[in-house]
């Protein structure tokens, strides 16, 4: 019944891109927006500014867009029905992406808004339901995947296992690691909604606090690794793998936050 479910939740994305497809094609032909009830909303801003604009930088975009759900696509099938995987990063990405096409169209300004926000409630409905249901149940596999392991993984999200202290070298330099992955990832976000729409005093404040809470999580990272590294050490008596190992992390790290603050100035000059 499960595996029903997944294929279920598979063919219903496919049919969105195949739609998708089939309507940017139809829109370029026509000229005009009219959009299909089961399409992806988000490819069609650039459709529609291209043809107000003949920007052709939008088409880019477009062409941006399709990749990007395509890719996520594909690879979130893969981890969704491979039942031997231990990590799922492009379930969870390509439900953000999903979930962010259509929300952040509640952000366009008003004359595109009636263009595109052509929404039918029924059919995306059915699609948010049926992704957060995805979620549970692959979570609930990596679950019992973990805990059938002949050999116990300490390093194992499971809530039993938790522990606030650090669990091995591999296991600090992977939390510092999150450092240039949160930036870029917030980084990304941000210059969508941007393109979304630069004026929108919502989207504004909703930026500068995600920017704000994602810089203080970042110094706890920091300040996180220096201590868990010495921590560590010290408890166990295990060297670290390298003599420059907390130096690289930091380097890292310290870069990765003077870049993503300068990347907010950039975004609110755009």
């Amino acid at each position: 019944m499960k595996k029903i479910y997944y294929y279920f939740v598979i063919a219903m994305e496919g049919i969105m891109i195949i739609s998708t497809l089939i309507n940017v094609i139809f829109c370029l032909i026509t000229y005009k927006i009219d959009i299909f009830i089961t399409s992806i909303y988000l490819v069609f801003v650039p459709i529609n500014r291209f043809l107000n604009s003949n920007n052709y930088f939008e088409l880019l975009l477009l062409l941006f867009f399709i990749g990007i759900t395509i890719v996520f696509y594909i690879f979130s099938a893969k981890e969704i029905l491979n039942k031997k995987i231990e990590k799922t990063p492009f379930i969870i990405l390509n439900a953000i992406w999903i979930y962010m096409s259509g929300i952040c169209l509640m952000f366009l300004n008003s004359n595109e808004a009636k263009v595109i926000l052509n929404l039918n409630p029924i059919f995306v409905s059915i699609s948010a339901v049926s992704i957060i249901g995805l979620i549970i149940l692959k979570w609930s596999d990596l679950n019992k995947l973990y805990r059938n392991k002949p050999v116990p993984d300490y390093e194992d999200p499971l809530p039993e296992n938790f522990q606030l202290k650090a669990k091995s070298y591999k296991q600090i330099k992977r939390t510092a690691l999150g450092t240039p992955v949160i930036s870029i990832g917030v980084f990304l976000f941000n210059l969508l909604l941007v393109y979304i729409n630069s004026e929108n005093s919502v989207l504004i404040t909703f930026r500068n606090l995600m920017y704000g809470f994602s810089i203080f999580l970042e110094l706890i990272i920091l300040f996180g690794t220096i201590h868990d590294c010495k921590e560590f050490q010290k408890i166990t008596g295990e060297k670290v793998p390298k003599k420059d190992f907390l130096r690289k992390l930091n380097a890292i790290q310290i870069v990765s936050i003077v870049l993503f603050v300068l990347s907010f100035f950039v975004l609110n000059m755009i």
